[in-house]
């Protein structure tokens, strides 16, 4: 039998890949005119980075996978599996902390560029900040989406036991549609 144990935060660590950190996303933009070539040469260096960065990615997701096919072994309980859900959650928050931080000096990389002359080069920029701002999203998701199938498969079992499962809801919408319902508005 599979115990919590060997599923706590502890193994769900063994399944998490740091999301790198990008030094040109911190670059400040204050370009002059003897600096666009500079700017140029850290953009060619920062396709090889855009790349890895899209490898690890897929790396975490084929991780966090692996991690809910063994969440999936019916001798887990719904106990087991809303702590590992915790765990994913806490492990979710340590990777945010770095990637709202990457995203947010993307963002601010767009906007500073359209300050600047529309160029080869700004575009680049922009579109380099806005694949890795897509990228880190996504990073997120991951955890996301495991937590909520996690605890999805949590309530399938509480259900299929007799209990009462929790339910599980794709939008708030639905969220407050159930929440009139049971309290009889």
């Amino acid at each position: 039998m599979v115990e919590y144990s060997a599923l706590s935060s502890i193994a769900v660590s063994g399944y998490v890949i740091p999301p790198p950190v990008l030094a040109l996303g911190r670059e400040p933009l204050d370009v002059g005119e003897d600096q666009w070539r500079r700017l140029a040469e850290i953009l060619a260096k920062a396709r090889p980075v855009l790349r890895q960065h899209r490898i690890a990615f897929k790396q975490q997701s084929r991780r966090l996978e692996t991690l809910f096919h063994q969440a999936e072994d019916p001798r887990l309980s719904p106990r087991d599996l809303e702590g590992l859900a915790g765990a994913v959650g806490e492990a979710e928050q340590q990777v945010a902390e770095t990637l709202l931080s990457q995203i947010e000096q993307f963002r601010s990389n767009i906007d500073r560029s359209r300050d600047l002359p529309d160029t080869e080069v700004t575009r680049s920029l922009r579109l380099w900040s806005e694949q890795n701002i897509e990228i880190d999203q996504a990073w997120l998701e991951l955890y996301q989406n495991l937590r909520i199938r996690l605890l999805k498969l949590a309530s399938e079992r509480r259900a299929a036991a007799g209990e009462t499962g929790s339910p599980i809801f794709s939008d708030a919408d639905e969220m407050e549609r159930y929440l009139h319902q049971i309290s009889g508005e």
